[in-house]
C-alpha cells in the first residue's frame, strides 16, 4: 500500500474546546494510503484516528495516533486481520511492552487462560511451509552487553499448601483423534544435519561413546512419571 499524499478531515479540533480542557482534541480524519509524515498527520493531537478507505480487504482500516514525533511511525493501526506494531528506544530498569494480568474470582472453570492463541488451517487451505499458533523471535545485536538471553521465559509462583503431582511449566495436551495427534514433543526443522562428531557446544552432535549419567529431568505422562537423563560430562571426543 502506497503512503498517503492527502487527508481530510471527519471531524476537525476548533479552537473552542472548552476553557477546562488541556489541550486540543484529537481529530478524526480520512484518507487513501497509510499515513504519512504530512498535515493533518502530523499536526493532529495523539489519539487521533484515521480512517484508510482504500486498505486491504479483512484487514484494519483504522490507525490511531500514539506519538508526537512529527513522522508516519506516529501511526498504528489497531488490531484487527494483519496488524503491526513496532516501537523503538525502549528504555528503563524492566520493560514489559504488553503486560496482561487475569485475576480468577469466585469459582472458576475448568480452565482458565490470560491468553488463548489459535491459527486454523480449513480444509480449503494452500498453506506451505510451516504454521505455528506463535512465533517468538529474540535478536541481539549489541556485542557490548553479555545479558542472558532467551526465546522464552517462563515463570512459576505456587502458594498453594498442596502441590499437585503433574504441576508443570509446559503442558501438553493432544485433542487430535487417535490417527491425527502430535507425533513429537520438540523437532529441529532448521538442522539439515547432525554433525557426525561429538561437540560440548552444538545444539545437536553424535555420541560415539557412552555418557555416565548424572543428573535427570523430571515429566508426567498421564500421572506416571518418566526421567530425561542427562551429564555434566562434556561429549566432546
Amino acid at each position: 500500500m502506497t503512503t498517503s499524499v492527502a487527508a481530510f478531515y471527519v471531524h476537525k479540533p476548533g479552537p473552542d474546546h472548552g476553557g477546562m480542557a488541556p489541550e486540543a482534541p484529537p481529530g478524526l480524519i480520512w484518507g487513501q494510503g497509510t499515513p504519512g509524515a504530512i498535515e493533518p498527520f502530523t499536526t493532529v493531537n495523539r489519539a487521533s484516528l484515521y480512517m484508510e478507505v482504500n486498505g486491504t480487504a479483512d484487514e484494519s482500516c483504522v490507525w490511531m495516533k500514539v506519538a508526537e514525533d512529527g513522522d508516519a511511525n506516529d501511526w498504528v493501526r489497531l488490531v484487527s486481520g494483519v496488524s503491526n506494531f513496532v516501537r523503538t528506544n525502549v528504555s528503563g530498569t524492566s520493560v514489559a511492552e504488553v503486560d496482561l494480568r487475569t485475576v480468577l474470582a469466585g469459582t472458576s472453570g475448568t480452565w482458565n487462560s490470560t491468553l488463548f492463541v489459535r491459527i486454523e488451517n480449513p480444509a480449503t487451505s494452500e498453506s506451505t511451509g510451516y504454521i505455528s499458533a506463535a512465533e517468538f523471535e529474540v535478536s541481539t545485536k549489541n556485542t557490548s552487553g553479555s545479558p542472558l538471553t532467551y526465546a522464552i521465559t517462563l515463570n512459576s509462583i505456587l502458594a498453594a499448601t498442596t502441590n499437585h503431582a503433574q504441576n508443570a511449566y509446559i503442558g501438553l495436551w493432544d485433542y487430535g483423534t487417535a490417527t491425527k495427534l502430535m507425533s513429537n514433543i520438540f523437532g529441529f526443522p532448521g538442522h539439515t544435519a547432525i554433525p557426525a562428531t561429538q561437540s560440548a557446544s552444538a545444539l545437536l552432535s553424535s555420541a560415539a561413546t557412552d555418557q555416565a549419567i548424572t543428573h535427570t529431568i523430571k515429566f508426567m505422562v498421564q500421572n506416571v512419571p518418566y526421567w530425561i537423563l542427562c551429564s555434566n560430562a562434556s561429549p566432546a571426543a
